[in-house]
């Protein structure tokens, strides 16, 4: 899998917990609901610690043999 993802996203995930928040999407071939999964948290993670955010903006890609 690939992750390309604006620092909005990296600023609050790291790359394990992006891994790990989105690998189960992988399976079910849905990477439109991984990008979903990390928007979500990274939103939830400004929204704890922020009253604004940064933009996030992200591009997940499965790749499968």
């Amino acid at each position: 899998m690939i992750i390309i993802a604006s620092d909005g996203i990296w600023d609050k995930v790291d790359s394990k917990e992006a891994y790990n928040f989105t690998k189960k999407y992988y399976n079910e071939r849905e990477p439109v609901r991984a990008c979903d999964e990390l928007i979500q948290q990274a939103s939830r993670r400004w929204a704890k610690t922020e009253e604004v955010r940064d933009d996030i903006t992200c591009v997940v890609i499965f790749i499968y043999k």
